[in-house]
């Protein structure tokens, strides 16, 4: 649902799963390395999908944590926030920001 919008706004995207850690087995689901900025789409938002239990909690406050160390910009959005249409206005906001600081 965000890969096509995402591509056409972000053309140099690393889409559907760009791994940012190895050995680790973490990915982003988009990315654009150049800029340190990725995108993470939690599904299952209401209905106690995987990020709202225990265990997927800990996994991403880690995973998360080890992206913020690294140097990653991490914009996290929910299904409501694509369908609005809020989540690629905040994504072309993060990558106009970056190419003030980085660069086209």
């Amino acid at each position: 649902m965000l890969y096509l919008p995402i591509t056409l706004l972000w053309p140099d995207v690393k889409g559907r799963e760009y791994r940012f850690s190895p050995p680790r087995r973490w990915r982003f689901d988009f990315a654009y390395p150049a800029r340190m900025l990725a995108v993470e789409v939690d599904g299952g938002t209401w209905v106690q999908g995987r990020h709202n239990r225990g265990a997927g909690m800990k996994a991403d406050a880690e995973k998360m944590n080890a992206a913020a160390l690294a140097g990653w910009r991490v914009l996290r959005f929910t299904r409501e926030h694509i369908k609005s249409g809020e989540a690629l206005d905040l994504i072309e906001l993060a990558l106009r920001e970056t190419e003030c600081s980085h660069g086209p």
